[in-house]
């Protein structure tokens, strides 16, 4: 029963939070929507803010869990970026981007929460490391540690789960995961995914492969030949 309880009342502050927003999740109104007396909330989290932050950790749990298994199937950096793309709509559609906006609003009402609040991420950085480590292999991607990416991924993401929360009517989210997108097709063209040195030196070779573009002066009398010909070569015909 007690474990029942407890369930109940870390729903009880998520919906409030969807519902209500940070300013409006009181105890009350938590015992309000799921049915219960405050007393209990005090009793099992000790404070709103202790029921807060268990809601926060489960409710990342519960996710975590579940994407793990999708990502379990996700082989190459093209699969990484279409799960993304899914599992943006679904937090969108399902109302954990509000949840995790209102989440970070109490901490200005109560910034003891600050610090155990940032934890609550570690899972989703772990998972996203762990992911990119069976995908791109130790050596990591140009270089950089897959730690160093995971937590700049998980930044990345979570700034456009808050623009999306804003609005974004100028359609930068879907704009964005399109660029990651080419991002991680350029990266496998050019074979940045083995070692930094290997991949830079691929990349150099693409680029001295292409001919710069003329400039207006390119012909003019006087202008520098694009190509000067070797010391000794005979003149070009023309």
């Amino acid at each position: 029963m007690s474990a029942e309880t407890r369930a109940r009342i870390l729903d009880a502050t998520l919906e409030t939070l969807r519902s209500q927003g940070a300013a409006g999740t009181s105890a009350r109104a938590i015992a309000k929507a799921g049915g219960f007396n405050t007393s209990l909330l005090f009793y099992h989290f000790g404070s709103v803010e202790g029921a807060l932050l268990e809601a926060a950790k489960q409710d990342t749990a519960r996710r975590v869990e579940r994407y793990a298994e999708r990502l379990g199937e996700v082989q190459t950096l093209q699969d990484l970026v279409a799960f993304s793309r899914e599992m943006h709509k679904e937090n969108v559609d399902a109302g954990h981007v509000t949840v995790l906006v209102q989440m970070l609003a109490a901490t200005s009402a109560h910034p003891d929460m600050r610090d155990q609040l940032a934890g609550v991420f570690d899972p989703w950085i772990d998972l996203v490391r762990d992911t990119l480590d069976r995908i791109v292999g130790d050596d990591g991607i140009a270089g950089i540690s897959t730690t160093d990416v995971a937590v700049g991924v998980t930044s990345l993401f979570l700034g456009l789960e808050l623009l999306t929360h804003l609005g974004d009517s100028f359609g930068r989210a879907p704009s964005l995961l399109n660029a990651l997108e080419e991002a991680a097709e350029l990266l496998v063209a050019v074979d940045l995914l083995d070692s930094g040195s290997a991949g830079f030196a691929n990349v150099a070779a693409l680029v001295g492969n292409r001919r710069a573009p003329q400039s207006q002066l390119d012909g003019l009398p006087g202008a520098p030949a694009v190509n000067p010909p070797a010391a000794g070569a005979p003149p070009p015909s023309d």
